[in-house]
C-alpha cells in the first residue's frame, strides 16, 4: 500500500511540475517557458545575477560582488517581460538568482556563495 501512494505522489507532482513550469527541455536547459522561446543572455561575464528592487539579499549579493571586484551581468527581472522570461528558463524561482559559468548557485550555502563569488572575481 505505501509503494503505491509513493508512486502515485510522484506522478502527482511529476505532472504539477511540468504544467507550472510550463518548460520545454533540451539535454537540461530550458528551450521554452509557458510557450515562448527562451531568450539567450549574451554577456562576457561569468557570472549572471536576477535581482528585483524591494530584494535585501539581491542588494547584499551586488555588494558583496562589487567588493571582491567580481565581473557580474544583472538582469532585473521587473524591467521587462523578456527579462522574466530568461529568469524563469534559467532555472530561477527565487530573488537572487545567481548563475556562475551556466550553473545555478545554491545561495543559501555560505561556502559555495564565497567559492563562487571568488571564481567570479578572478
Amino acid at each position: 500500500m505505501n509503494k503505491k501512494i509513493f508512486w502515485i505522489s510522484t506522478v502527482v507532482l511529476a505532472g504539477m511540475y511540468f504544467f507550472t513550469t510550463g518548460g520545454k527541455h533540451n539535454n537540461g536547459r530550458l528551450t521554452s517557458y509557458n510557450g515562448q522561446s527562451c531568450p539567450t543572455v549574451e554577456t562576457s561575464a561569468r557570472a549572471v545575477i536576477y535581482t528585483v528592487d524591494w530584494c535585501s539579499n539581491c542588494k547584499r549579493l551586488k555588494s558583496m560582488l562589487d567588493n571582491e571586484h567580481a565581473d557580474y551581468f544583472e538582469i532585473n527581472v521587473e524591467a521587462s517581460k523578456e527579462n522574466m522570461l530568461a529568469f524563469h528558463c534559467a532555472g530561477g524561482e527565487s530573488y537572487p538568482h545567481f548563475v556562475l559559468d551556466g550553473k545555478i548557485v545554491d545561495i543559501s550555502s555560505g561556502r559555495e556563495l564565497h567559492d563562487a563569488i571568488k571564481t567570479a572575481s578572478q
